[in-house]
């Protein structure tokens, strides 16, 4: 579907060219704390839209035409803006491919690109809004031993169903999934990389990824083992 929405983003309105399901109209955005502290770890802007709970993820362009004119036009301009290759887009797409891959990424809902070429706020990604999970890094911190060694057997199972399709995640740390009431993981960034056609590379590639971006040499070294046993 096909549609073209109105946000007002930090007091100004803006038009964007939404794709996906039915959003609720008009959407009106607010930035609780909850939402303020997702800016803290992440390079992106983050609005909630309260009835039914929405997260819009707001990527802020990289170059502008003022300081960057070259860079604005290739990346910007013609790249994201025409043929719509925005980081909104990749999530979406690969919102799609984390759950074919037998993964349970958060409910995306659609995404949009900013008409207004000037618009910094340049894409926008809407999912649900989880209010009662928790970041994965804070559910680590908070647990025991043996609950810890469990959430990361876990956590490598997921790695390695992505690269069962030629996959992985382009920044697969704790912080990047919640964990449910329940004890569910949600992945709440789903952009993807291939992984290299070599088998010796991929396996490399993968390992590495995952394991240098976990807090505690005894917990890196945990992934490890595990993702090299799990890949054969």
């Amino acid at each position: 579907m096909l549609t073209l929405t109105k946000l007002t983003l930090d007091g100004r309105p803006r038009w964007y060219l939404f794709f996906g399901s039915r959003l609720p109209s008009p959407l009106v955005v607010h930035k609780p704390e909850a939402v303020r502290a997702f800016e803290r770890t992440g390079r992106c802007l983050f609005y909630l839209h309260a009835e039914p709970p929405l997260l819009l993820k707001v990527k802020v362009d990289k170059y502008s035409p003022g300081r960057q004119l070259l860079r604005w036009i290739g990346r910007i301009l013609l790249w994201e803006r025409l043929l719509l290759q925005t980081d909104a887009h990749t999530e979406f797409r690969g919102n799609r491919r984390y759950r074919s891959a037998g993964l349970s990424p958060v409910v995306a809902h659609g995404w949009g690109v900013a008409l207004n070429p000037l618009n910094r706020l340049g894409s926008v990604y809407v999912m649900d809004y989880l209010a009662d999970a928790v970041s994965g890094k804070k559910f680590f911190e908070q647990a025991g031993e043996e609950e810890r060694r469990a959430f990361l057997d876990a956590f490598c199972d997921d790695v390695v169903r992505l690269a069962r399709h030629g996959l992985y995640s382009r920044d697969a740390h704790l912080d990047n999934l919640l964990v449910t009431g329940e004890g569910r993981f949600v992945w709440i960034d789903t952009r993807l990389s291939r992984l290299p056609f070599s088998r010796g590379r991929r396996k490399k590639v993968l390992v590495e990824s995952v394991a240098r971006k976990i807090l505690g040499q005894e917990y890196r070294e945990y992934v490890r083992a595990r993702l090299t046993r799990l890949l054969g």
